[in-house]
């Protein structure tokens, strides 16, 4: 048995040729699949040798050099009658039409076999020049077939003689990357994972543009021809690759110790500051620490690192503690103002201030005619910290902690210029509340107690806001 074709590439990868040098003439195909002219009696399972021929000969002739041939499912859905060639070929103009036809013979599988006919169409002759008769068996020996079917096509139609030589694709390493397969501009296949591999039976002797496309953005990550002799194979594989830059940390203390860590999965590497990092495995997830004294992490950074991307990260020590300002939109009250301490990376305390106008009904109205709002006004303590990530981590972060406001009079904004309070009432809330922030934005939940009427009665308000966070 020839062996241009394994059974495997049969099944699960297209076959290539290259059949003509890249300065010939444009030869036009239609590759037809074979009709199937089986008894009904004799026809279980004899569908299926339909796409089995066409499949593997439309994929082997779709990027010969110099041939023009529509795609896969267009040729499928084509209304042809092989009775009426000539019509056909006038509504769908080509230099050459292949067609034929095949029948499945034998009752048991042992003695099952294939008659097969082909036909080629010329547009210049308007006429049949070319047909062939083929046996087969119904396993192994229809890749001979193939093969026979192929050698006469391609001798007919492009004067050429099959020659074959082989690319392998094998030794991708390129992460979570997805990539399309192109030959010649033409589609091949998608590529995913480091396991990915394919072999490609093409002719010899003519150029093959390997080209891969990333699916992603559509960039070009890898180009170049190859030219491979007669039984020779080609080894093509591709590396993901990208760069981490690295910058100076700022505002190291002089007696402290800062320790730079990259880390993907379990594999942990130990980075300087002002550093570069090329030819880094990309489609992957790294973890970056820059850590002081040996257990503070001042800055951690999660990130993807793409194909051909360069990646800045920005370490600082703002996480060592300082200054924060929130400013919340709804929480209890229109707008309400945080200032922040942090004793560390992970604790703080703060200060707020809020006020909300309120509208004027009622009596309210009645005491200050042509007033509408009046302004309330609120003081309070709020102590925290992250439990996820922490001051210094970018992206995502999480923090909770409890609060205690006061509630100032509503005051009249007339009144304001002269700091009188309208009324001596008070009232006060506290309870718990978390904080999920991302960068500078941040969503805040809080449950809290209120108590009503010198504690008559309670209220349990729940508050829900909108804000930015600021570290200084």
């Amino acid at each position: 048995m020839k062996k241009f074709l394994p059974l495997i590439m049969f099944i699960i990868l297209p076959y290539l040729v290259f059949a003509q040098d890249s300065n010939t003439n444009t030869v036009s195909l239609l590759i037809m699949p074979l009709q199937n002219l089986t008894p009904k009696e004799d026809s279980a399972g004899s569908d299926n040798y339909r796409i089995l021929f066409f499949g593997p000969i439309h994929n082997f002739i779709q990027i010969i050099p110099g041939v023009t041939l529509p795609d896969r499912d267009k040729l499928l859905s084509m209304n042809f009658d092989s009775s009426n060639v000539a019509t056909f070929a006038a509504l769908n103009p080509a230099d050459f039409i292949i067609y034929g036809d095949y029948t499945l013979k034998g009752k048991t599988k042992k003695d099952q076999k294939l008659s097969i006919n082909l036909y080629v169409w010329s547009q210049k002759l308007g006429a049949v020049f070319f047909q062939k008769a083929y046996t087969s068996g119904t396993e192994f020996e229809v890749l001979d077939a193939i093969d026979n079917m192929l050698e006469d096509i391609i001798a007919q139609t492009l004067q050429k003689q099959l020659a074959v030589a082989t690319l392998q694709f094998s030794g991708f390493r390129i992460g979570n990357e997805k990539y399309g397969l192109y030959i010649n501009e033409k589609y091949i296949s998608d590529v995913s994972g480091d396991g990915f591999s394919m072999n490609l039976k093409v002719l010899a002797d003519q150029n093959y543009q390997i080209t891969l496309r990333n699916l992603s953005t559509a960039a070009v990550a890898f180009d170049q021809t190859f030219v491979p002799k007669k039984g020779e194979a080609i080894t093509i594989g591709y590396y993901a690759v990208g760069v981490i830059n690295i910058p100076t940390v700022p505002n190291k203390k002089s007696k402290s110790i800062y320790d730079l860590y990259l880390i993907h999965a379990s594999e942990t590497n130990i980075v300087s500051d002002n550093t570069v990092l090329s030819n880094i495995y990309a489609g992957r997830d790294y973890t970056f620490w820059l850590i002081e004294d040996k257990t503070n992490f001042v800055y951690t950074n999660t990130f993807t690192l793409h194909d051909k991307e360069t990646v800045l990260l920005k370490p600082s020590l703002k996480g060592l503690g300082g200054f924060s300002m929130r400013l919340n939109l709804n929480d209890g009250l229109m707008l309400v103002a945080y200032g922040d301490y942090f004793w560390n990376n992970w604790f703080y305390t703060g200060l707020m201030l809020g006020a909300s106008p309120v509208p004027l009904l009622g009596d309210w109205g009645n005491a200050f005619p042509g007033q509408t709002f009046m302004l309330s006004v609120a003081a309070g303590i709020d102590i925290g910290a992250y439990i996820l990530g922490n001051r210094g981590t970018e992206g995502f972060r999480l923090a909770a902690g409890i609060s205690a406001r006061y509630y100032l009079s509503i005051i009249a904004p007339e009144l304001l210029n002269i700091s009188q309070v309208f009324s001596p009432q008070r009232s006060f809330v506290v309870g718990p509340h978390v904080m999920l922030e991302y960068d500078f934005l941040m969503f805040s939940a809080g449950f809290y107690f209120a108590p009503l009427a010198n504690f008559e009665t309670y209220q349990f308000p729940v508050t829900l806001s909108l804000g930015v966070r600021f570290h200084f």
